[in-house]
């Protein structure tokens, strides 16, 4: 009856010893996620500041030409009408 009662309790934990680690690694799975959505919504948020902070910067340079449809800066006589290449 011991031995019943031991081998018995042996398979219980180590199904619940599974069972816990089945949890553990879905729970880093889900915190790894969601530390990667807050890192790529602070970067989207860098990113933003940094592009209104150069085209602020821009704003009040002179450019020694023109620029093209395609962000190009090109000498002004070689632009035709319209500002496109």
């Amino acid at each position: 009856m011991v031995v019943t009662l031991g081998i018995l309790g042996g398979m219980v934990a180590l199904r619940y010893l599974r069972l816990l680690r089945d949890t553990a690694r879905a729970m880093r799975v889900r915190l790894t996620r969601a530390r990667r959505r807050l890192t790529l919504a602070n970067l989207r948020v860098e990113r933003d500041e940094l592009a209104d902070a150069l085209e602020a910067l821009e704003e009040g340079m002179d450019l020694p030409g023109s620029v093209t449809a395609l962000g190009a800066v090109v000498p002004t006589e070689e632009v035709p009408p319209g500002g496109r290449r």
